[in-house]
């Protein structure tokens, strides 16, 4: 029995034959090794034939199927996929970051845009500012514009969906001393200044321990049911298989250059035209 279908001799090897059928459409979509793909159908046909609660383990063995997948071989040139990473709250925008990745290919390159950033043309307005009376959308359009490169996809959480995340995770060590995904974020975790590279590739090696990986189900379930995303499944297991072919040290993270001052009451950063392409450009390149 899986859910309501009972197994019966008779219909046992129409589903197999179905099941084997999708294995090899994903292996085709997410580039899985001959290997994997014979070895992850036997697992599946084997939980399937001798347990009890099948259903359980065809989730579980198809959810480590994926895992499984080694990184896709480097290829030809391809055009990266831009999303816009949102942290917000009740008062508004609190952080901002641009996450761009080649699948397939090295670095994964992430910007970090402060939101005190000043929008160019008409009245002063920062960031957050123009979050504020334009939405996600108004967001977006300025910063193709400002980057020169389309952003198609976003990811939009908010403190209460974070706050969740991390108390689903637990603690995790990040440079030596235990914090919380919501301290990490916060900046809270410690008093020293830290490279936001040496940041993400420690918070990326603490996510990647074992016990971590265990809860990537609850983490998919809480992120899709307490997150504003237009990324697909695909896309996620893209971003998986570059940090896990690639390791940590695949992360390349800088924030966008500018001069900050204060005027009128309130903070801005003036970023010179050119610096938001090249600033990508740096994460970016190969």
């Amino acid at each position: 029995m899986i859910g309501n279908i009972y197994l019966a001799p008779g219909n046992f090897l129409p589903f197999t034959l179905c099941l084997y059928a999708c294995c090899l459409c994903a292996c085709h979509l997410f580039s899985v090794s001959s290997v994997v793909k014979i070895y992850s159908i036997l697992l599946v046909m084997l939980m399937i034939s001798t347990c009890r609660k099948r259903w359980l383990f065809l989730f579980a063995a198809l959810f480590l199927y994926f895992l499984a997948a080694p990184a896709a071989r480097a290829g030809p040139p391809v055009h990266p996929q831009n999303t816009v990473i949102l942290w917000t709250d009740s008062s508004g925008l609190k952080a901002v970051s641009l996450v761009s990745l080649r699948p397939g290919q090295k670095p994964i390159g992430i910007v970090a845009i402060p939101v005190t950033t000043k929008v160019e043309g008409g009245a002063p307005e920062t960031l957050a500012g123009l979050y504020q009376r334009a939405g996600r959308q108004g967001l977006t359009g300025y910063l193709e514009k400002r980057f020169h490169a389309p952003i198609k996809t976003y990811f939009c959480i908010d403190q209460r969906a974070l706050f969740l995340a991390s108390e689903l995770i637990g603690p995790i060590t990040m440079l030596g001393k235990k914090t919380t995904l919501l301290d990490v974020f916060e900046g809270s975790y410690t008093e020293q200044w830290v490279d936001l590279q040496v940041e993400i590739r420690a918070l990326a090696k603490a996510i990647l321990e074992p016990e971590v990986l265990v809860k990537i189900p609850s983490l998919v379930w809480l992120f899709t049911t307490n997150v504003e995303t237009n990324l697909s499944p695909a896309h996620f297991f893209a971003f998986y298989q570059a940090l896990r072919g690639g390791g940590p040290d695949t992360l390349r993270k800088e924030a966008l250059p500018g001069q900050d001052y204060v005027t009128g009451g309130g903070k801005y950063r003036e970023v010179a035209p050119e610096a938001w392409t090249r600033v990508l450009q740096n994460v970016s390149r190969p």
